[in-house]
């Protein structure tokens, strides 16, 4: 197995930019290597591609939308510009957050990405990368009376409040 150059001690870091994309970036890195396991990579020997791809070096800086799921963390190397590159010893990592949504009778939910204004979700279980602001509002149907909305186990206002996704999430509604 290749053994990371300890003199290499860049680190990336991840931003989140949406709820299913994030950037990364590193102090002298050159590219960047983003996969589901945690295994370091080899530097390769071949040139970066300049396009995302997972499981390829790569000196895009953006994944684009990536497909989720429940349990999955995403990894990410750089490797400096030295002959054959140097791997970082640490990886950056982001946790896919799993979001289930529970309307109850009597109720209509509402569930958005990134906030109000964000992308409107309606399916009963989604998945996000950690940190990813969901906002939900609750009102009552017609012949019922007062709103409910609980997010990861918090009574929240009904008629609209957010809950950062630090872990797994679940929306209920009622009235």
């Amino acid at each position: 197995t290749y053994t990371a150059n300890t003199t290499y001690t860049a680190t990336p870091t991840i931003i989140r930019t949406d709820y299913n994309t994030f950037t990364y970036s590193a102090t002298s890195g050159v590219a960047y290597y983003v996969s589901t396991s945690s295994s370091q990579p080899s530097a390769g020997s071949s040139a970066a591609s300049t396009t995302f791809a997972l499981n390829t070096w790569t000196t895009a800086t953006n994944t684009g939308n990536l497909t989720l799921s429940a349990g999955q963390t995403y990894y990410v190397w750089a490797k400096d510009a030295s002959t054959g590159g140097n791997v970082s010893a640490n990886e950056a990592t982001i946790v896919v957050r799993t979001i289930t949504r529970t309307q109850g009778t009597g109720s209509t939910l509402t569930t958005k990405y990134d906030g109000a204004s964000g992308t409107t979700f309606t399916a009963a279980t989604s998945y996000v990368l950690n940190g990813t602001v969901i906002w939900a509002s609750a009102s009552a149907n017609t012949g019922y009376n007062t709103p409910t909305l609980t997010m990861a186990g918090k009574t929240k206002t009904a008629a609209g409040d957010t809950e950062t996704a630090t872990a797994n999430v679940a929306i209920v509604s009622g009235a």
